[in-house]
């Protein structure tokens, strides 16, 4: 297989951040950013044979922002080379086919275990189908990653462009798959 650019990327107008195909981290921490212009589902994979498939799972967190990016954070579990592979799909002409569209040789040059990310399906963060049939958008965050001090208080703004419109929330904990509703007020 090829670094970088291939047949399927054009076909959906991708702009990829970084545009080189190789990366290299000391702190096994990075985030790859891909731009887009019309609505795409996206999954991201990571391989290497330092780490065993499990590991490479909860090395990546992917999420929506925004409508028009979708990111892939990346926590290297171990020094070495890895494959960081992107998948995209437009659900409009392709049904359920994802097509390879890029792929990054990652090289992560000092053994600096970082935490597993939580166990989160592909696109799961981030606005979802639906969002853009209601003209539903979040106002006040528009990045799903959220980061909360133990304690603190949380608002979220969304704004909707079809009147009128009832949301239900749910708070998960996704490492024990606990509700913890009860922690919101709407």
């Amino acid at each position: 297989s090829t670094y970088g650019v291939n047949d399927s990327t054009g076909r959906y107008g991708l702009r990829m951040e970084p545009a080189a195909p190789l990366l290299a981290t000391t702190d096994g921490q990075l985030t790859v950013r891909i731009r887009h212009e019309r609505p795409l589902r996206f999954m991201a994979r990571l391989k290497s044979e330092r780490c065993a498939p499990e590991q490479a799972e909860r090395a990546l967190l992917e999420r929506h922002v925004g409508g028009t990016e979708f990111l892939v954070q990346v926590q290297l579990p171990a020094a070495g080379e890895y494959s960081l592979e992107i998948y995209a799909n437009d659900p409009a002409a392709d049904g359920e086919t994802l097509y390879h569209v890029w792929q990054w040789l990652v090289t992560n040059t000092r053994a600096c275990p970082a935490p597993p990310l939580p166990r989160l399906p592909p696109t799961y963060l981030g606005a979802q189908t639906r969002a853009a049939e209601f003209g539903l958008r979040a106002l006040s965050h528009p990045d799903p990653l959220l980061m909360v001090q133990e304690g603190a208080r949380l608002v979220l703004e969304f704004v909707c462009a079809k009147e009128p419109l009832r949301l239900t929330t749910e708070l998960l904990d996704v490492e024990d798959n606990a509700h913890l509703n009860d922690y919101v007020f709407q």
